[in-house]
């Protein structure tokens, strides 16, 4: 939640700041709801994903604007009254970058749980520029599944499908 502070950093933040970080916690709970309401493949399609192969070209001029990004789904995450996943946030920089036309991967990874009754556990993080932006502190202990990258013109990007 907000903590005493928040708006005077959120004004000093600057106004493009401050809208990433709105359009952060906007996305974060469409992600959520879209999670909890939809199956998988649905989910997959309502935010304009498609397998892809492992590696994407790194783009190093947009370097900056890619770890704003990730830094911004991050504070969000952490400021919203609901526990954010780590595919809510994967899904939200999947639009975030898409709208900025920054091609990422969102990978899922599986992983057998340490504890008795040997259930499976699951990880989604984002990859850009060769880089994590979300979920990357946890990838190492998964084996990737699955990647996805955005397509180009899915329902959530705004841009009319024809």
């Amino acid at each position: 939640m907000f903590r005493k502070g928040d708006f005077f950093k959120l004004y000093k933040a600057g106004f493009s700041r401050s809208l990433l970080l709105l359009e952060s916690g906007i996305l974060l709970l469409c992600a959520r709801l879209a999670i909890i309401c939809l199956p998988v493949a649905k989910v997959i399609d309502l935010f304009g994903l498609e397998t892809a192969s492992p590696e994407l070209p790194p783009r190093p001029h947009l370097e900056y604007r890619d770890k704003e990004i990730g830094w911004a789904i991050v504070t969000a995450s952490a400021r919203l009254p609901w526990k954010c996943t780590c595919l809510d946030q994967a899904l939200t920089g999947t639009v975030l970058l898409r709208r900025r036309n920054i091609p990422a991967l969102l990978v899922l990874g599986v992983s057998r749980s340490s504890k008795p009754t040997k259930s499976l556990a699951a990880h989604a993080w984002l990859e850009c520029n060769g880089e994590i932006l979300t979920g990357g502190a946890e990838r190492h202990q998964f084996t990737q599944i699955a990647v996805y990258c955005s397509s180009k013109n899915p329902p959530l990007s705004g841009v009319q499908n024809k």
